[in-house]
Parts: structure tokens; C-alpha cells; sequence
């Protein structure tokens, strides 16, 4: 069964990207052949090799130019792939995007299933998403031929409430390997001792793009008053994107790679998650972000923006603030710090692992989506 992966994120290596790699590396061995189409050749650079020693195949997407002039190319570009190239499924993980809605179109033409599978949610108070998804909602729910989503914030933003409610929407959460993040207190020693974190010192990370949805500009501002207020303070930001240059050089040079490090994108991301105490997320708006999952497998305390959908709350560790005031974040990161003994990292595992989240169980549910799809061609 040939089946084509499109990302029609920004072109930046992101949950999205995880998500689609984790599905390859469960299926691709199970009568499944996967291909990726993406919107820039950044998306898959962690994985690159792998992907294309296994066979796969990765066609991205270039253009030049303004938005309008891109968005031609693109549906040129999109056009002449489908005449070349042939699929069972086409399976669209997208956010809100009107070329998400090209894909649909194009695809529709074809012999091939079409599933469209949200993995985002929109601005509370963004007139002009709000406008596009009143105009996008039901074109998505009548072009494609089956409708996942990875929560139910998700599916309601991306299909029509009759729809969602009655359940011709089916969610799939985001599968992870578990046992790849399960608390490891060796690891945890390790990377302490790379980056000379004490055990009186509390390590404070951000783990995503640096992009506007994921509001790295008021996690700097936190970790700025958290640097002023404390000097037992070690900061930790990974991910990449346009943003990354103004962050960084908002921190004093004399703090960078001694109290604030800035590490980019990192195949280990889990060996991040044992070394830290607290993992904040105070994103603008999200599906079901990955990282509250994996942070939450390895037993970090985990600090959620409130725009986050509560479905990302497992354990009784995490907890959910408003991404107004920097204070009040500071106030809860300095609360009491949780034991990082190992057997209380572990009991959190234990919790999340009885979850829907497990990739085993996820994959089974993708690939039933497929065969199903399949037999009806």
C-alpha cells in the first residue's frame, strides 16, 4: 500500500514531522510504503538519511517570491506531482492552511483516498483565523474521505460541530514511543554533569519552534525574571525558526552556555527531558502538542499555557496557567521542587503508559484507517 505523508506546516522540523516519522518507523514494515511531500527541505533534516536509506522518498516543495506568488507555485508544483506520481492514500497532517485545501482539491481528481487529519486549533482571538476556518470548515469535511484529529479542540476547529458530534470525526492521538522517555536517573546524571548542573540548581527548558503560535517570546521574559530573582537558575531552549536570533539576543552575553543555552533542534530531545525539573509550554494555541506527552512520559512537571487543550493533561504533575503574566509563571516554577527520585519519575510513566498516547496503539488505529480506505477503492 503506497501512501504519501504531506506536511503543510511552515517547513520547520515539528510535531507534525515527529508525529509522521513515528507512523514510519511502526508501519513501514506492516504492507506500508511511505512517501513525504513537505514545504521545505528543513523538515525532515533530522531524519533525512534514514528516511532515504529505507526507501522513501522526500519531495519537497521550493518557491520564491511573495505569499500570493508562493501559494501559484505551489499549486503548480502540486499539479504536476500528482501526474507523475501515484498513491492509495494521500493523508494530509496539516494545520489551518489554504494549502492544505489545495492538496484536498488536487488530490480529489485522483483515483487515491484522501484523509485529512487536524493537528491544530486557531487563535481564541484572531478575527482573520476565525474568518478563515467559518470558509475552510466545510470544504475539508466534504473533500475528504476520511477525518482524524488529534483531539477534540482539533476536530472541532477543523470540521463542522454536526460532524464532530455525531462522531464521523475520529480521533487519533498522537503515538509515542513510551519506553523511549521512561525516566532514566543515568541519564539524568550525565547530562547534569555535561551542562555542570548542581543538585541545588532547578534546570528550566522550552522545548519547541520559535514561532509565534508557540510564544517563546514570553517564555524568555519568565526565564528573564527567573534569572534576576534566583542564581541557582539554568535555562534550556531547543527548536529552531525565525525567531530563534531575537530571543537569544535578549539574554546577556556573559549568561549564554553558562546559565541559558540555546541547544536547536536534537534527535535526543528524551535525553533533555531526564536532565530537566520543569518544562514550560505557553503556547498561543495548539492541538495536542507531542512535547506535553513526551515530557510528561519521562516524568517532568510540565507548566501548560491555558490555550492548550486539557486532553494534554495526564499526570498530577502538570498543570495549566494564562500566558498573561510572567509573575505568575515564575511563582509556580519556584513552588516547592518535585523529588526527581527515580521511583517518582517512573509512577508518572506508569500513568501516561495507560493512556491512548502508546505508538503501538496508535498505529494499529491508523493502519485499520487505511485498510479500510483501501478496500473501498
Amino acid at each position: 500500500m503506497k501512501v504519501l505523508l504531506v506536511n503543510t506546516g511552515d517547513g520547520s522540523f515539528d510535531g507534525v514531522s515527529q508525529v509522521e516519522f513515528n507512523w514510519w518507523k511502526e508501519l513501514s514494515t506492516q504492507s506500508v510504503n511511505y512517501d513525504f511531500l513537505t514545504l521545505a527541505s528543513t523538515t525532515f533534516n533530522l531524519y533525512r538519511s534514514e528516511l532515504l536509506r529505507s526507501g522513501s522518498k522526500i519531495f519537497d516543495f521550493k518557491s520564491r517570491g511573495n505569499k500570493i506568488s508562493r501559494n501559484i507555485q505551489f499549486v503548480r508544483f502540486i499539479r504536476v506531482f500528482f501526474s507523475k506520481n501515484k498513491y492509495d492514500i494521500i493523508h494530509i497532517n496539516t494545520g489551518m492552511s489554504l494549502r492544505s485545501l489545495i492538496v484536498l482539491v488536487m488530490a480529489k481528481k485522483l483515483s487515491a483516498k484522501v484523509i485529512l487529519h487536524a493537528h491544530s486549533s486557531v487563535q481564541k482571538n484572531n478575527l482573520k483565523q476565525k474568518l478563515f476556518r467559518k470558509l475552510l470548515v466545510e470544504l475539508f469535511y466534504r473533500l475528504s474521505d476520511a477525518r482524524l484529529a488529534v483531539s477534540k479542540t482539533s476536530a472541532l476547529t477543523f470540521f463542522p460541530k454536526k460532524y464532530v458530534n455525531n462522531h464521523q470525526v475520529k480521533i487519533v492521538m498522537n503515538g509515542i514511543d513510551l519506553n523511549k522517555f521512561k525516566f532514566n536517573i543515568d541519564v539524568r546524571r550525565q547530562m547534569r554533569e555535561k551542562y555542570h548542573i548542581k543538585s541545588s540548581d532547578l534546570a528550566v527548558g522550552f522545548i519547541g519552534r520559535m514561532i509565534y503560535q508557540k510564544n517563546p517570546d514570553f517564555a524568555s521574559e519568565i526565564f528573564h525574571r527567573l534569572l534576576s530573582t534566583q542564581s541557582n537558575i539554568k535555562v534550556f531552549m531547543l527548536g529552531e525558526g525565525p525567531l530563534l536570533k531575537k530571543i537569544r539576543s535578549s539574554f546577556a552575553t556573559d549568561l549564554l552556555n553558562k546559565q541559558v543555552f540555546f541547544v536547536g533542534n536534537q534527535k535526543s530531545v528524551t535525553c533533555y527531558y531526564q536532565m530537566l525539573d520543569i518544562l514550560i509550554m505557553p503556547s498561543r494555541f495548539e492541538g495536542l502538542p507531542m512535547v506535553a506527552i513526551e515530557a510528561q512520559a519521562s516524568g517532568l512537571r510540565t507548566l501548560l499555557s491555558d490555550n492548550i487543550t486539557k486532553e494534554s493533561i495526564i499526570t498530577d504533575t502538570t498543570c495549566m496557567l494564562e500566558a498573561r503574566d510572567p509573575n505568575s509563571w515564575v511563582q509556580k516554577i519556584l513552588q516547592k521542587k518535585m523529588a526527581n527520585s527515580e521511583p517518582k519519575r517512573t509512577a508518572q510513566f506508569e500513568v501516561v503508559r495507560r493512556t491512548r498516547f502508546d505508538i503501538t496503539q496508535a498505529g494499529i488505529s491508523i493502519l485499520n484507517i487505511y485498510k479500510e480506505l483501501n478496500e473501498e477503492k
